[in-house]
């Protein structure tokens, strides 16, 4: 293998039949192989990995809801017996537009990938953690723009943005503040939400405006869409449950503090 991949432009013939092969025999191997004796189903996600990475092998040729569940089928397991094959995987898997953010919650998966993270965070393994990281981010804030349209999503990614900003702050907010569009549709129609899903928003901007004045972060921020948010907000105060309530009047100090020429 290391052969093959490591060829030469002169050799184009053997790439072309490389292709050929893993499109027509390893992957139709695939769902088997994965469900071998150990090791394994670990070479054939490494080799899917490699061979998707490559290109050699499209997103869109493997998801289909068997193989997409058994990608995402360790996380039902247990977390100490995974391996960076798992998490480059369901990165890969998730960060393609071929994926519908759907099937994530058809799955079920949002939940535990918030406790997959907050697992390798917490054992600092350091391999597994930016692909955790890049899968978690993915997902959540994938889901938080399907929200928009389905808020039965609503509470798994809220829930999966807590567990992002409980163990990465700086990248969590970082992603939350590049996504503030997505924020505004979503206060906006927040009497359709439950209030604990509201209040996590709420916080989670709280926080995010808290942090960037103080560590002075560099990200552009669209003020437009930040009037917008405090205007939102202004409402949400008046909010007849209390902590909803509390939350909108935090974010709105908060919201006021931040420098507007950005």
């Amino acid at each position: 293998m290391v052969f093959f991949l490591n060829v030469t432009s002169e050799t184009g013939q053997l790439l072309t039949d490389l292709k050929a092969v893993s499109n027509t025999c390893f992957l139709p191997l695939y769902p088997s192989l994965v469900e071998d004796d150990d090791p394994i189903p670990v070479y054939a996600q490494k080799l899917l990995v490699m061979l998707i990475d490559l290109k050699y092998i499209r997103i869109q040729d493997i998801v289909h809801m068997k193989t997409v569940s058994q990608c995402f089928g360790f996380l039902f397991g247990d977390f100490s017996a995974t391996n960076v094959n798992n998490g480059m995987l369901c990165l890969a898997l998730a960060s393609a537009d071929e994926l519908e953010t759907k099937m994530l919650s058809q799955l079920k998966v949002v939940r535990k990938i918030g406790n997959l993270l907050e697992f390798v965070w917490a054992r600092e393994m350091e391999d597994f953690i930016e692909p955790t990281l890049g899968l978690a981010e993915h997902s959540c804030y994938a889901l938080l723009a399907y929200m928009c349209t389905e808020a039965s999503f609503a509470d798994l990614a809220s829930e999966c943005l807590v567990s992002l900003f409980r163990t990465a702050l700086r990248e969590a907010i970082t992603g939350f503040l590049s996504k503030l569009p997505i924020t505004t549709s979503i206060l906006q129609s927040h009497v359709g939400f439950s209030h604990l899903v509201v209040q996590r928003l709420l916080h989670a901007l709280c926080l995010s405006c808290r942090y960037y004045k103080a560590q002075a972060m560099i990200l552009p921020i669209c003020i437009p869409e930040i009037a917008k948010i405090e205007s939102i907000v202004s409402k949400i105060k008046s909010a007849r449950v209390q902590a909803v309530a509390d939350a909108a009047s935090r974010l709105a100090l908060e919201l006021q503090r931040l420098p507007r020429s950005i």
